[in-house]
């Protein structure tokens, strides 16, 4: 794919799974990769030039921090996140770049 070599940098999508504290009962979240080393291009997102490139989106979007691009994966926002150079990003929302179901737009916002 023409797209393959932009990619020059690597990031690990993350699944959520829940489990219940033996000692306190509360259901806690964890995190663990289930892609390692998926070629990705990230950006930050310069928020003074308000929403991106002029589309238009789920207000929700206009948090995101960073941009990411990807060969299409089937990524669930509610159940997946993106860790890049160590940080993890909840993901805020995915668009099809194109239409054609090859590259995904993935709008993200650092986790602290």
């Amino acid at each position: 794919m023409a797209f393959r070599h932009m990619l020059g940098e690597v990031c690990d999508i993350e699944a959520a799974s829940s489990s219940i504290d033996p000692d306190t009962g509360e259901l806690t979240r964890s995190w663990s990769a289930v892609e390692s080393g998926v070629p990705c291009r990230m950006r930050g997102r310069d928020r003074s030039r308000g929403f991106y490139d002029g589309l238009n989106g789920p207000l929700e979007w206009r948090k995101a921090t960073h941009v990411l691009y990807m060969e299409k994966r089937d990524i669930d926002p509610q159940e997946h996140r993106i860790a890049y150079s160590g940080k993890a990003h909840r993901i805020l929302g995915t668009l099809d770049m194109g239409g054609k179901g090859r590259i995904s737009i993935i709008f993200l916002e650092r986790e602290d």
